[in-house]
């Protein structure tokens, strides 16, 4: 059997695999070492469909061919396909009998758990929560692949421009450092409602910034910056959980906003240009 990985021929030892699932995998297993994720397959030619070609005997099979990218690249490959995808479904949803319907419902569930690993985010679909599910609701589902078009929009413009959107977002919590003195005060003084918003942004804008950064040309893998970020926000989510308003108040004043402020800088040591 010829395996074949970005167009050159590898001299991949078996070791107890018997079926192309079992060599697939541990050639993911392999690949992933390198850094390199699978973004497209063939098997003598052609692109697997179903399930059925995994338990294919390797004494079946003349050729598997396998194309890999790096991390990045690979999931904007990903979101791209994804894109197309849910493009599909909004086209043929409006017009689908009940067996169409269900056809949609059981591969928008299979989409919807690639969803966090995809864009970072937890997502979990209200629609495919209901049982139920009938045409008189397919507004609801509708709505719901907006929201997640929007969602894979976002993700993906953030790793083709990770530079300008790092930098957009640093601006951003720049300037709300200088909120968080008023943050902390609005929840020591019971007006948890308002602080929340201003938590909930900087959280936000925090773990976008924290995704963007490791695109960034001369970003260090083992700088352990974005390790004390995460650190902190655990910290935050902590105090918050044990409702002490005096140590979110210290953190959001004293340890977050001295690393909001030096944002820009930090962003100008890996340098002016994304990889």
């Amino acid at each position: 059997m010829n395996i074949i990985v970005n167009g050159e021929s590898i001299d991949f030892t078996l070791e107890n695999e018997k079926t192309v699932g079992e060599i697939i995998d541990a050639l993911g297993a392999w690949l992933t070492q390198a850094e390199l994720l699978t973004v497209a397959l063939h098997i003598d030619g052609e692109p697997p469909t179903g399930d059925e070609w995994k338990q294919q005997l390797i004494e079946s099979v003349g050729t598997i061919e396998i194309h890999a990218a790096e991390l990045r690249e690979a999931l904007i490959i990903y979101i791209d396909q994804a894109k197309g995808n849910i493009e599909v479904f909004k086209e043929i949803l409006q017009d689908a009998d009940s067996d169409t319907l269900k056809m949609i419902i059981d591969e928008y569930r299979e989409f919807c758990e690639n969803i966090p690993l995809l864009t970072g985010y937890s997502f979990q679909s209200a629609v495919l929560m209901d049982e139920d599910f009938n045409k008189a609701k397919i507004g609801l589902l509708d709505n719901e692949i907006n929201q997640l078009v929007n969602l894979l929009e976002f993700r993906y413009d953030e790793l083709v421009h990770p530079e300008r959107n790092a930098e957009q977002i640093a601006q951003s919590l720049v300037e709300l450092a200088g909120e968080l003195d008023e943050t902390a005060i609005l929840l020591q003084t019971g007006k948890d409602a308002q602080a929340m918003k201003a938590v909930f942004r900087l959280t936000e804008l925090l773990q976008r910034f924290m995704r963007c950064i490791v695109w960034l040309k001369d970003y260090n893998k083992n700088d352990d910056f974005n390790d004390k970020i995460h650190e902190l926000l655990i910290e935050l989510e902590d105090a918050l959980k044990a409702n002490d308003t005096v140590l979110v108040g210290d953190l959001l004043e004293y340890e977050i906003k001295p690393v909001l402020i030096m944002l820009p800088e930090k962003i100008k040591s890996y340098g002016d240009e994304r990889r």
